[in-house]
């Protein structure tokens, strides 16, 4: 049987999907079948996942409207997509499940949403006489600079809670996390469908948004332990990234029900330290779309026929090394703010962060991203 060629778009899809774990075909499409007919979509993944090592599988789910449709990974997927990014990409354990796909897609829904911005904006600029071909070379890519997506997954978020004189554990899900990098803010996504209810009626009902709130405030806020004076959230994320919570809706009705009891929650803990907001999709999208700017337009007409990149220059800082700076970074970072918690403490006036200290930071994220 003759290998499977792969192009560009097919690379970019791979890169794609690596970070969204699971695309239903609606999205897909929205993001690199453009030109509208749906046979082309078809046979080409029909493509990429035949054979024994096929890159990507199908799979479906049921809703009101009947049979849906979606698209994985398999293993050889994540690692050709690796191949291509360059950048480790761990395999699921398990498969999302079907009773979950719903939850799923409207989640990536906003990944998806902030790609197919710049896509939107490239097929607009085309000449509607050139035709499906030329629109069908305009598609999402891979590469978004402006900000990072990981959908948490099989990662968890454990931290300790007191109670009763005991320390008791406690794990955090989110659906996905959302990093904007210029602004350093970490966005937690929860992904509300509307199977939870919202105020929480006893202790048991740890789904509800309100009981939700509790567990984020706790973790941003709790020491991890009284030796380092971090809290969980600092334990676990070092970069001083502002921690954000979005529950993200389907309808705007849902929107309203929630942000209700979000400002009550809001009235009855005044000095939380979490910021917690409410948004459908388009809601969610229209307000990040500015901040992720720096993700360039795909460029009309892009050949079909790339190669997967180079390894990069010897003159380039390879990513062990870049790494490295990283984590210094970061701990050099940890201390002074722990410095700056114990003049606080004692009545003092604490220090100022080093000169250049944001301007520092951006550039390791620049050499991350080109190591």
């Amino acid at each position: 049987m003759k290998a499977l060629k792969l192009g560009d778009r097919d690379y970019q899809l791979l890169a794609v999907m690596a970070e969204a774990r699971c695309l239903s075909a609606e999205q897909l499409r929205r993001l690199f079948f453009r030109a509208g007919d749906e046979s082309i979509m078809r046979r080409r993944m029909a493509k990429l996942a035949a054979g024994p090592r096929g890159l990507v599988k199908r799979v479906e789910w049921y809703e009101r409207s009947g049979v849906k449709f979606a698209w994985c990974l398999t293993p050889a997927g994540y690692a050709e997509a690796e191949r291509f990014t360059e950048s480790p990409r761990d395999v699921p354990r398990d498969d999302i499940g079907a009773e979950f796909l719903d939850h799923h897609v409207l989640l990536t829904d906003l990944f998806v949403g902030l790609l197919a911005a710049p896509v939107d904006a490239a097929v607009a600029k085309l000449d509607a006489r050139l035709g499906r071909q030329q629109i069908g070379r305009v598609f999402a890519r891979g590469a978004h600079p402006g900000f990072r997506w990981l959908v948490v997954g099989d990662r968890d978020l454990p931290w300790k809670q007191p109670n009763a004189g005991q320390l008791e554990a406690r794990v955090l899900r989110p659906d996905a996390l959302f990093e904007l990098l210029a602004s350093r803010r970490r966005i937690f996504v929860e992904s509300e469908i509307g199977t939870h209810t919202i105020v929480a009626v006893s202790a048991s009902k740890t789904g509800a948004t309100t009981s939700k709130m509790d567990r984020y405030e706790s973790f941003c806020t709790l020491l991890s332990g009284p030796a380092t004076r971090k809290t969980w959230y600092a334990e676990r994320f070092s970069d001083g990234f502002k921690p954000e919570v979005l529950f993200l809706v389907r309808t705007a009705l849902r929107a309203t029900s929630v942000q209700r009891a979000v400002e009550a929650w809001r009235i009855a803990h005044p000095l939380a330290v979490c910021t917690f907001r409410v948004a459908t999709v388009e809601q969610a999208v229209t307000s990040l779309l500015p901040q992720v700017s720096s993700a360039t337009a795909p460029s009309p007409g892009a050949s079909e026929k790339v190669a997967p990149p180079v390894p990069k220059s010897p003159g380039v800082l390879a990513a062990p090394d870049v790494k490295v700076l990283l984590n210094y970074f970061a701990s050099a970072q940890a201390d002074f703010k722990a410095r700056r918690d114990r003049a606080r403490a004692s009545g003092a006036v604490p220090p100022a962060y080093p000169t250049n200290e944001r301007e520092v930071y951006a550039l390791l994220q620049r050499l991350r991203e080109s190591a």
